[in-house]
C-alpha cells in the first residue's frame, strides 16, 4: 500500500472546526480530513502534523510520531495524561489557525524511526500542558515563579530572542539584582547565556569558575561575581532548532541541582514551542490593532482602550480628554497629486501627532483622513494646548512630495469626558465639536459644558419641569412705615 504524505491529519467530527481549519489552509499545505467513525487509514497516511479533536478522539493513539495539536472544550479533556502537544480551546480564533498553520508548513528534518518506548517514563510530565498559555505575559511570569519554583530555584529570568536585530531582551524576571535589559547575540563579551544559546544546549553552572574557564568567557571575575548565587541552570528554548529565549535559574541547593536532572532537551523544546505560540499570538494581536499606513492604532484599539479607559476615569475621578481630528482639503490632493502623495501626507501628519503625545496618550487613525487621539489625566484646558500646538506643527512643517509642497491643515474637536457619560457619548462630542470647528474655520473648538438649564434645576430639586422653583412671598411694607 502506497503512502500519502500530508502536512496535517485532523481527526474530527466538528464540521465548523473542519471548516475553520479548512478555510485558514495556505494553499501550499496539505490537509487530510479524518472522522473519527471512519478508518483512519493510518497505514496510507503519513501527516507531520495531527490535529486531534478530543470530543471525538480523546483515546486515538493513531500516527505517534507527529506533531500533535489538541482541540478541547473542557479543561478536564486537558488535563488527561497525552503525549505531548499544543493545546487549543474550541472554539479557536482566526488568528490561532494562523499561527497553526504557519508552524504547520516550516520546513522540517526528516522523522527519524524510533523504537516504540517499553514503559511509559519517556513521556513528558502531565503537569506541562499548564504552560499552553496563549497569553505571553501570564506564561512569562508562571515560568519565572512556578516552574522556576518547581525546579528549587529561587529566582528567575525570562529572556526573548529578537532574531532581526539579533538581540536577547528581558522579558521577565524575579531577581533582585540588577541585570541587563538587552544581550546582543554577536557579542564579543561572552556569559553563559550566550554560550547556551550558541550551542544549543543546557548549561548547569556548579561551578562557575571552571565554566569560565572551560568555555574561556571573558571577564571571568565579573560574571562569576554575577553568577554567585549556589547553583544555576541556562535553559535554551527552542522550536525546530529555532532560538525562541533563554531562562536562567538561579538560587538553587546542592540538592534540588541534582534533582534538576529531570530539565532535559524534550522538556525545555516542549517550553520553547509554548513561548514560540504565545509570542506568535500575541503579534498577530498587536497588528491586528495597527493601521498598517500610519504606524498608529487603528479604530479597533480604539474602542477597546477608550472603553477602559472610561471606565478607569469613573473609578477614579480623574479626568479624560478626546480630540478629533479631520484633514482639510485631502480629496484636492489626491485628485491632483495622486493617491500616493495622499498617503505620504498621512504618514507625516501622523509623525506630528506622535510628536506631541506623552507615553501613556494613545492615538489611532479610523478612516481615511481622521485620526482620535486620547488624553487621559488632561482636562479640557490642557487638551486644547495640546490640540493647538498639534495644528500649530502641522502648519509650520509642509511636506514636500516628489518637489511639490502639500499644505496640510486641519479641523480639532475637543470633548472631555463627564460623569455618566460611555466611550460612545464623549466620541460624539468630540465628533460634533470638529464639525463645527469644520465649519467656523476656527480650527480647534471645545465641546463644553453647558449651563444647567431650569429643566434640569427643577428636576434636581424633585420638580416637575414645566414648573418653575417657588420664591417666599414679600409682603409690601405699609405706606406710612418708616425706615428705621
Amino acid at each position: 500500500m502506497s503512502v500519502v504524505h500530508y502536512d496535517v491529519a485532523l481527526i474530527t467530527d466538528d464540521d465548523a472546526l473542519r471548516s475553520d481549519v479548512e478555510r485558514h489552509r495556505p494553499a501550499a499545505c496539505t490537509l487530510c480530513c479524518v472522522s473519527s467513525r471512519a478508518d483512519p487509514l493510518s497505514e496510507a497516511v503519513s501527516p507531520d502534523h495531527v490535529w486531534l479533536d478530543l470530543d471525538a478522539a480523546s483515546e486515538m493513539e493513531f500516527f505517534p510520531d507527529a506533531h500533535r495539536v489538541y482541540f478541547y472544550s473542557t479543561h478536564a479533556q486537558a488535563a488527561k495524561q497525552l503525549p505531548s502537544g499544543i493545546f487549543i480551546r474550541k472554539p479557536g480564533t482566526a488568528s490561532v489557525f494562523e499561527v497553526l498553520w504557519a508552524g504547520a508548513q516550516r520546513p522540517r528534518r526528516p522523522r527519524q524511526q524510533k523504537a516504540p518506548s517499553p514503559n511509559a517514563t519517556d513521556q513528558l510530565p502531565a503537569w506541562l500542558t499548564e504552560y499552553q498559555i496563549a497569553d505571553l505575559k501570564v506564561l512569562g511570569n508562571k515560568l519565572v515563579t512556578e516552574f522556576t519554583a518547581r525546579f528549587g530555584f529561587d529566582a528567575a529570568s525570562l529572556y526573548l530572542h529578537d532574531a532581526p536585530n539579533r538581540l536577547l531582551t528581558l522579558s521577565q524576571t524575579t531577581r533582585e539584582r540588577s541585570i541587563d535589559l538587552t544581550v546582543p547575540v554577536d557579542s564579543d563579551v561572552a556569559c553563559p547565556m550566550l554560550v547556551a544559546a550558541r550551542e544549543r544546549r543546557i548549561l548547569r553552572t556548579t561551578d562557575i569558575t571552571s565554566l569560565i574557564a572551560t568555555h574561556r568567557i571573558s571577564r571571568a571575575a565579573e560574571r562569576a561575581a554575577m553568577y554567585a548565587d549556589r547553583h544555576s541552570i541556562v535553559l535554551p528554548l527552542l522550536d525546530d532548532e529555532q532560538l525562541i529565549g533563554i531562562l536562567n535559574l538561579s538560587g538553587g541547593s546542592q540538592a534540588e541541582f541534582d534533582a534538576s536532572i529531570d530539565l532535559d532537551q524534550r522538556l525545555v523544546r516542549f517550553l520553547g514551542r509554548a513561548v514560540a505560540i504565545a509570542r506568535a499570538l500575541a503579534q498577530a494581536r498587536t497588528e491586528a490593532r495597527i493601521d498598517f499606513l500610519t504606524g498608529l492604532y487603528n479604530q479597533r484599539w480604539m474602542n477597546e482602550a477608550l472603553a477602559s479607559e472610561v471606565q478607569r476615569a469613573e473609578r477614579f475621578h480623574t479626568p479624560l480628554t478626546l480630540l478629533v481630528i479631520d484633514l482639510d482639503g485631502m480629496k484636492t490632493i489626491n485628485d491632483c497629486e495622486g493617491h500616493a502623495a495622499g498617503d505620504f501626507l498621512l504618514r507625516h501628519v501622523a509623525q506630528r501627532i506622535t510628536g506631541v503625545l506623552r507615553q501613556f496618550d494613545g492615538a489611532a487613525r479610523i478612516g481615511g483622513d481622521e485620526f482620535v487621539v486620547m488624553l487621559p489625566g488632561t482636562d479640557l484646558c490642557g487638551a486644547e494646548q495640546v490640540a493647538n500646538r498639534l495644528l500649530k506643527r502641522m502648519r509650520e512643517s509642509s511636506p514636500t512630495y516628489r518637489d511639490a509642497p502639500l499644505r496640510v491643515t486641519g479641523s480639532i474637536g475637543v470633548a472631555e469626558w463627564q460623569p455618566g457619560w460611555d466611550a460612545a457619548r464623549l466620541c460624539d462630542a468630540a465628533d460634533q465639536a470638529m464639525y463645527r470647528a469644520k465649519r467656523s474655520g476656527a480650527g480647534v473648538v471645545c465641546e463644553r459644558r453647558a449651563t444647567p438649564r431650569s429643566a434640569d434645576i427643577a428636576s434636581v430639586a424633585g420638580l416637575p419641569p414645566d414648573l418653575s422653583i417657588p420664591r417666599p412671598a414679600v409682603t409690601p411694607p405699609p405706606a406710612n412705615a418708616r425706615s428705621v
